[in-house]
């Protein structure tokens, strides 16, 4: 399960990559769409933030990964409510709004990255960034990427050696997963400031 779920992440930010043509205002409206859907007064409103974002992934042909997104955005924002949901704490915000909100803005959001595509939504924002901050964001799918791609073999060698769960040998693959990604981070750093003018 854990492989699945590392996959599909890594392939919709693989999607994120593609190079595409699009309106240079299109990056300024989803970025105010998803500021907008997180702060949503009531949850009856999200339905038409996410129709925007599927409309706009399908638009880019990105569905699929878009799915995957939001999926695992619902379901990170259902397990963060359930302890509210349950009664274990005192809960004084409305648990739907919360899912909702969480769940228009991934989809929003991630619906404008399918169609711009990363370095269309990146360049919008290039004067306002500070260089540091766009250089890292720049390297950010290739990076994510790789370190998905790490993640998944590591996640198939435990699976074959141990079928059950054993914590050790998780905590053993998340520490290889960390320090292959450090790794992969940095040799791409290098070679991004040794390609840069």
């Amino acid at each position: 399960m854990l492989r699945e779920l590392v996959e599909g992440i890594t392939k919709a930010v693989a999607a994120f990559e593609r190079v595409r043509e699009a309106h240079p205002s299109l990056p300024y409206f989803f970025t105010a769409a998803a500021i907008t859907a997180a702060f949503l007064p009531v949850w009856i409103l999200a339905p038409a933030f996410v129709a925007i974002g599927a409309l706009a992934a399908w638009g880019g042909r990105g569905l699929k990964e878009w799915l995957a997104v939001v999926g695992t955005s619902a379901f990170f924002a259902a397990i963060v409510s359930l302890p509210a949901a349950l009664g274990l704490l005192p809960a004084k915000a409305d648990l739907a709004l919360f899912v909702s909100r969480a769940v228009s803005s991934a989809a929003v959001f991630t619906g404008g990255l399918l169609h711009c595509g990363w370095v269309c939504f990146l360049g919008a924002f290039r004067r306002v960034l500070p260089r540091p901050i766009y250089r890292m964001l720049e390297l950010f799918p290739p990076s994510v990427y790789a370190l998905g791609r790490a993640a998944v073999v590591v996640a198939a060698a435990r699976e074959a050696r141990t079928p059950q769960f054993d914590r050790r040998a998780f905590a053993a693959a998340i520490g290889d997963v960390l320090i292959y990604g450090i790794e992969r981070g940095r040799a791409l750093r290098m070679a991004y400031e040794a390609r840069s003018p």
